[in-house]
């Protein structure tokens, strides 16, 4: 009975008999896989990181629809194969019963631009200009302070179910949290960020009335209006929820909870006449001035309601169409992409293939389109990789079918003068494990190497800096597509010896020495 060592000793003199094939099977099962790992490594990682680490902050798995005011009758438009209007009067049923929309949250989403004035009580606000803007954030253009107004009768919650859900401690800044009471009229919320802008403290505005004043520009005359008059601050949302979202930064710069303000829609005039119209009329000269049918009203509107005046206006009919805006979230990256795929498509179809009115968070489609052209690259190379790959596998079965055959005779002796019928497929078993185990340590170290690489590469592409999030490739699945490489080519190169030298190890031993 041969000994274990006896086998390797032999199957390594076999080798070493015919050096070049054996050199020619271990590198092609080492360059074969060396690249195919990476490729595993790569669909295999971000496929649980999403998993794993974006599902563990879905308050940043958001989509936005935005369509005209669902209050106000309009079609479907498209102009110019460039502008796409989807009807929010036509069309708001769909999304409020699609299902796989979650906390759904309908608002109106406005700005307020850099010249702009605030007061509260007795005491006057910094007003924002490029300047201050630059001292305070370093960064220099215009900054717009964005305000929602929130259909209360229409949204389930009033926040991100997902971010509450996150700040057990509560998302409003301790002791400014009473938040709207009944309807929320005459009320607002603020956000902690847009008062240090302002160099004020919470407990500064906190159940005390603001008042903020907007500058419109009338007949390139400065004139100015109320936003709101004498609003009680009922909340302050903190900064540190603010700064998920916020520009530079952010996720998505006109996300919801980027807004610096929140009202309740029962503060605009139910009928749009608290709303200011803008219409642009031309002179003798083909100057454009901005008139406002309705400006003279604007002091008697805002003893009840706010003053939701309007830069942009339709060249069509000379109105102004508010937009509406549907926020829904997700508790993770694959329902909210079944979510985002079922608006997609029912928008591409009620306007056209180019129609944008759906925007989904800035890390969902920071993913989505790196995992896609992550995807093309892996069809392509994997193609590649995998005809490598098997024509390596077939090399390897050729190559032991093969050497069976050109020793058939020393094999047969081997058993006439006593070897055990097992000797046979033992020998070849021991070589494989010689030539596998050389081209294993080949593709895992540079397998590792590749896709350690790779890890750092994706991982750099797809931080999310705010909250600590690196949508890379576990260590883990580099280990566990390294070691299953390896264990499945022995158990291929292990399979293959026993297949091609079994039979002969059970054929009568004269019908096999007759033939020589």
């Amino acid at each position: 009975m041969m000994k274990t060592k006896e086998y390797f000793r032999l199957a390594y003199l076999n080798l070493k008999s015919r050096r070049k094939s054996a050199r020619a099977t271990v590198r092609g099962l080492a360059i074969g896989f060396i690249i195919l790992i990476p490729l595993i490594v790569v669909l295999a990682g971000l496929n649980i990181s999403i998993t794993k680490q974006l599902n563990k902050v879905p308050y940043v798995l958001f989509g936005k629809v935005s369509m005209s005011d669902y209050r106000v009758e309009t079609s479907n438009d498209v102009q110019n194969g460039t502008i796409h209007n989807l009807s929010g009067s036509k069309n708001i049923n769909f999304f409020m019963e699609n299902e796989l929309l979650k906390s759904k949250i309908v608002y109106e989403l406005h700005s307020l631009k850099s010249k702009v004035s605030y007061t509260q009580e007795d005491t006057v606000w910094y007003s924002i200009d490029n300047s201050t803007l630059k001292a305070l954030r370093d960064k220099s253009g215009d900054y717009e302070n964005y305000y929602s107004v929130i259909d209360i009768g229409k949204s389930q919650n009033l926040f991100p179910q997902n971010l509450v859900k996150n700040f057990p401690d509560g998302i409003f800044v301790e002791g400014c949290d009473q938040g709207f009471t009944n309807n929320g009229k005459k009320q607002v919320i603020v956000a902690e960020k847009f008062l240090t802008l302002q160099r004020l403290k919470p407990k500064d505005v906190y159940k005390k009335k603001i008042t903020l004043v907007k500058a419109f520009t009338l007949n390139y005359q400065e004139e100015t209006c109320y936003l709101c008059k004498d609003y009680e601050v009922v909340g302050v949302i903190k900064s540190e929820v603010s700064k998920i979202y916020s520009y530079g930064v952010s996720y998505d710069q006109y996300a919801y909870m980027n807004s610096d303000m929140f009202f309740t829609d029962v503060n605009v005039y139910k009928d749009g006449e608290g709303v200011l119209k803008p219409r642009y009329e031309e002179n003798s000269k083909g100057w454009r001035s901005k008139i406002y049918d309705n400006w003279e009203k604007r002091n008697e509107y805002n003893q009840e309601y706010m003053m939701l005046g309007r830069e942009v206006f339709n060249n069509k009919n000379n109105t102004t169409i508010f937009s509406t805006n549907i926020y829904f979230e997700s508790s993770s990256y694959a329902n909210l992409k079944k979510a985002a795929d079922s608006v997609d498509s029912y928008i591409k179809k009620t306007l056209c293939e180019e129609a944008d009115a759906l925007d989904m968070s800035a890390p969902y489609i920071k993913y989505y389109y790196t995992y896609k052209e992550i995807n093309i690259a892996s069809f392509v190379f994997g193609i590649v990789g995998s005809t490598i790959a098997l024509c390596a596998i077939i090399n390897l079965f050729s190559s032991i079918k093969s050497n069976v055959e050109e020793r058939k005779f020393y094999l047969t002796m081997m058993r006439a003068i006593g070897a055990r019928d097992r000797a046979i497929p033992n020998l070849y078993i021991a070589e494989s494990a010689i030539v596998i185990t050389k081209a294993n340590i080949f593709l895992a170290v540079i397998g590792f190497l590749i896709s350690y690489g790779l890890k750092i590469l994706i991982g750099r592409l797809m931080e999310i800096k705010n909250i600590s999030v690196n949508l890379g490739i576990p260590w883990s699945v580099i280990a566990i597509c390294v070691s299953v490489t390896v264990v499945a080519l022995y158990a291929l190169g292990f399979l293959f010896a026993y297949i091609c030298s079994y039979r002969l190890s059970k054929k009568p031993i004269i019908n096999v020495l007759k033939n020589y």
